[in-house]
C-alpha cells in the first residue's frame, strides 16, 4: 500500500500493484517490479552485466575518495553514483582493462596535469612531476591532488592535498604507512582554492595515472 507524506500529489512510497514508490534525492522514484521469469539475456546484455559487476567489486573501496573526487557532480544522486556511471562508461570505451588505463577518481572541468610522472625518492616518498602549461592563466596557483592505491582489492587507498601548485611542475609527498604495499598505484588532478568549500565541476580536473610503483 502506497503512502503519501502530503496531500494529493504529495511525496509518495510503498507498493501499488506490481508498482513501488519511494523517495531519492528529493524525487519521486517509480518503478515496476518484475512479472514472470524473463527470457534469456542476449550476448551485449551479458556483457553488460559483467561490466557493471567489474567496476562495482572495485569502487566501493574507494568511496571516502571518490566522495572528494566526485562531489561536484552529486547533484540529484550521491558521488558514489556518478562516479559509478563515469567509471562504466570508461572500463566500457577502455581496450586496455587495466585500472590504470580506466579509473577515474576525479571527474571536473578544470584542466587535467600533463604528462604526470611518480618516481620512488628517499626515505619513503614519491617524486611526482608534471608538464606546466605554456601560458599562464587562471589555475596556475592550483593545488595538486595525490592518490595513492595500494593493498588487496586498493583496501588501503589515501587521498592527499598537497601544497604543491600546477606552475611549480614537481611535487613531494611521503608514503603512508598504510600504503607500504609492493605495488601502488598513483593517480593526480589539481583544484582551484574555492573547491573544498564550494564544490563545483570547474573547481576540479579529471584524474590522470602518474605511475605504478613498487616498493622493494
Amino acid at each position: 500500500m502506497a503512502s503519501s507524506n502530503d496531500a494529493f500529489f504529495g511525496k509518495l512510497s510503498g507498493k501499488i500493484g506490481n508498482i513501488v514508490v519511494y523517495q531519492m534525492y528529493g524525487k519521486t522514484v517509480i518503478r515496476s517490479l518484475p512479472t514472470g521469469r524473463s527470457k534469456k539475456a542476449s550476448p551485449k546484455l551479458e556483457a553488460s552485466r559483467t561490466d557493471f559487476k567489474t567496476v562495482v567489486s572495485l569502487l566501493p573501496a574507494l568511496k571516502h575518495l571518490l566522495a572528494f573526487g566526485f562531489g561536484s557532480l552529486a547533484v540529484n544522486r550521491s558521488a558514489y553514483q556518478a562516479a559509478l556511471s563515469v567509471n562504466l562508461k570508461s572500463y566500457q570505451q577502455a581496450m586496455d582493462k587495466s585500472i590504470v588505463d580506466w579509473l577515474i577518481l576525479s571527474k571536473g572541468e578544470r584542466e587535467p596535469a600533463i604528462d604526470p610522472q611518480a618516481v620512488l625518492g628517499e626515505a619513503g616518498t614519491i617524486l611526482l612531476s608534471w608538464s606546466a602549461s605554456p601560458v599562464k592563466s587562471e589555475n596556475s596557483t592550483d593545488k595538486l591532488v595525490v592518490f595513492l592505491l595500494s593493498g588487496q582489492a586498493l583496501s588501503r587507498s589515501v587521498f592527499e592535498i598537497t601544497d604543491a601548485q600546477r606552475h611549480q611542475s614537481h611535487a613531494s609527498v611521503r608514503i603512508p604507512a598504510t600504503c607500504l604495499e609492493n605495488t601502488i598505484e598513483v593517480f593526480v588532478s589539481f583544484i582551484s582554492s574555492s573547491y573544498l568549500g564550494k564544490q563545483l565541476p570547474a573547481g576540479i580536473s579529471s584524474s590522470c595515472h602518474a605511475g605504478t610503483l613498487t616498493i622493494k
